[in-house]
């Protein structure tokens, strides 16, 4: 999952430098680095990334923005001295330019990332997102995270968390950012229009969102649990996976009460229905269960020692108050614990992929694509190609710091596993593509055989009819025809049944999903 994850990032910064420049012009080229300032730039960056191990990468874009800018505005100004309708559209572009500079995405300077073995069959992955170290910083920067410090919200997740994200944001630029966002890109009218529609939402529901948010302390957490004991079928199509019990849980860090009142006061208008409970001195509230739900589900809310907690199942509650009272959450997991020792502790966000999320997500993958093909053959592909990276459990953090932000990763995958990746992304994307038409043509072939077995079959009951004379609605049997037909003519695959009806019906085959297949 973490050669994914960084290769991905990799690309997504390249896709995010292009997609900035087609819509941000400006109109003076900047100067290429000199020699020094060039050399400047890769010494703060690597100074926050490890040399000497199986994979070292960097580039340096300070500028790159404003560069790549220029260049599209040449083509802008070309477009309205044919075009003077653009001219509207020149005008929100630049006001997208003025937006990006003042919220200080021009302040990007390069991107390293390094791989080094462990010894122990795990690496360590640095990346690094580099910035000039301007003060104070920017919003766009700002909002991602204070002081980096071990974040509380890890004492609530729960001991059999398999995936989880948690950040440590600040709510107030964030918030703000959003709204700069549409003032500054999409204009006045469209800012008026969503403080309006804030406004109605306050009045009609009593949301306030502005108070809602300023309630949050930063710290946000998604995990997703598998149980470690019980297990669940999921149905996929005609058949069935058994995997273990999933559930999830949000978990918000709050000042105060403002978000628990905000879901009360929808509770008492009937508009969330909840029946309340207590666990360990805490209110937990309850919602409707859902039996027919693959899975165990029965919303459950709670709030406790500053956190708001959202739960796919009152299990999930239990255990998360466990965790904070009594330390026997994630954070007590060997697994986990074992990673954790070997990144910093004083950090803006974890994020962690325990073996057993990868291995149900393939499991999932795998049998899908073989419910949608009977003799395996995509569902043997894909195993093929999740096969080449290893399956381990991964821990990721995130950590701020006055010149950009960076993460430290521990888990299985390394720098050539990181090269094979990339390698492989296009033979995945043609996999992608490729297998489901591959896969329809079988199908296909497969059908336009059965028909022509069934062209087979009639003519021989005609035959037949004709030589007893049978008029139409007569009975007929595979013993009655099987004198006009050649040997191995009629072989249907395994699973396949064959209804030959009576003279004057067309004779059916059943394939083992219950769909028929008939003469056109």
């Amino acid at each position: 999952m973490k050669t994914i994850s960084h290769s991905f990032m990799t690309v997504f910064v390249l896709r995010m430098l292009l997609a900035v420049a087609l819509l941000a012009p400006i109109t003076v080229l900047s100067a290429p680095p000199t020699p020094e300032r060039a050399a400047e730039l890769f010494h703060a960056t690597a100074a926050e990334l490890d040399t000497g191990g199986d994979l070292f990468v960097y580039f340096e874009a300070e500028n790159v923005f404003a560069n790549l800018m220029a260049k599209i505005d040449e083509i802008v100004n070309i477009i309205t001295r044919h075009e003077p309708e653009a001219k509207t559209a020149q005008d929100v572009v630049r006001r997208i330019n003025d937006f990006l500079s003042a919220e200080g995405f021009h302040e990007f300077a390069g991107y390293g990332l390094s791989s080094k073995p462990l010894g122990d069959g795990n690496y360590l992955v640095k990346s690094f997102v580099a910035r000039r170290p301007n003060a104070p910083a920017p919003r766009c920067w700002r909002m991602l995270g204070g002081e980096p410090r071990e974040l509380s919200v890890l004492g609530m997740i729960p001991r059999d968390t398999a995936f989880l994200l948690s950040f440590d944001i600040r709510p107030g630029d964030f918030w703000a950012f959003v709204q700069q966002t549409v003032l500054g890109i999409a204009g006045t009218d469209a800012y008026k229009s969503m403080r309006a529609g804030l406004d109605e939402l306050k009045r009609a529901q009593n949301v306030e969102v502005d108070a809602l948010i300023a309630s949050l302390s930063g710290e946000v957490a998604f995990a997703i649990q598998l149980s470690r004991d019980e297990n669940v079928r999921i149905p996929l199509g005609k058949n069935s996976l058994e995997i273990p019990s999933p559930s999830a849980l949000v978990t918000l860090g709050v000042k105060d009460g403002t978000l628990m009142s905000a879901f009360l006061d929808q509770v008492r208008k009937g508009t969330v229905p909840a029946k309340e409970t207590t666990v360990e001195g805490v209110h937990v509230y309850l919602g409707p269960a859902m039996p027919d739900s693959p899975v165990p589900l029965q919303f459950a809310v709670a709030e406790t020692d500053g956190f708001f907690l959202l739960a796919s199942h009152p299990k999930v509650i239990v255990a998360a108050i466990s965790a904070m009272k009594r330390g026997d959450g994630i954070k007590s997991d060997p697994a986990f614990a074992s990673l954790m020792a070997r990144v910093p502790r004083q950090n803006n966000g974890v994020s962690y992929v325990d073996e057993r999320f990868n291995r149900t997500v393939v499991d999932i993958q795998v049998a899908q694509l073989r419910e949608q093909n009977d003799d395996g053959v995509g569902a043997e592909i894909m195993g093929k190609i999740m096969g080449w990276f290893p399956m381990g459990s991964a821990l990721s953090v995130r950590i701020m710091k006055p010149n950009g932000f960076q993460s430290q990763t521990v888990g299985p995958t390394g720098g050539k596993e990181l090269v094979m990746a990339m390698a492989a992304m296009p033979i995945g994307m043609m996999a992608g593509i490729a297998l489901p038409s591959f896969l329809q043509v079988r199908a296909t072939a497969h059908e336009k055989v059965l028909i022509n077995t069934l062209r087979i079959i009639d003519a021989a009951k005609e035959q037949w009819a004709m030589e007893n004379n049978k008029d139409d609605g007569a009975q007929v049997t595979e013993e009655d025809i099987a004198p006009y037909l050649r040997p191995g003519s009629v072989n249907l695959p395994p699973g396949h049944t064959l209804r030959i009806n009576p003279i004057g019906e067309s004779p059916v085959i059943i394939k083992p999903d219950g769909t028929e297949i008939t003469l056109p």
